[in-house]
């Protein structure tokens, strides 16, 4: 496990980082944490909440509460950020062709 380098009160444990460029991490983001996901390439990224709420907000669809079983989907939006007041636990699964989106 590590810190994430965008905020000092989230911590990343990496699980999987498959050859197809899938990779899973679970963030643990502390009571007040904000970490901003900016998106560079055109692969979806799944967010799943497993415990806690929280919220998420992106230029396209504002703020949105999130709670445990939750899926957040997103392509490309650099200005996402999610954030909690109590804690939250999120699986974060990038890449490849296993997510709904648009595919060449």
């Amino acid at each position: 496990m590590r810190r994430h380098p965008g905020a000092a009160n989230v911590t990343v444990a990496e699980f999987v980082h498959l050859p197809v460029g899938v990779s899973i991490a679970s963030l643990t983001l502390e009571p007040g944490a904000e970490l901003a996901i900016a998106k560079g390439d055109d692969d979806g990224e799944g967010l799943f909440v497993t415990h806690g709420t929280g919220w998420v907000t992106s230029e396209q669809g504002g703020r949105e509460e999130i709670v445990a079983g939750n899926i957040v989907y997103y392509d490309f939006d650099p200005h996402l950020v999610i954030g909690t007041d109590v804690g939250m636990i999120v699986l974060r699964i990038q890449g490849g062709f296993m997510m709904p989106g648009p595919h060449p």
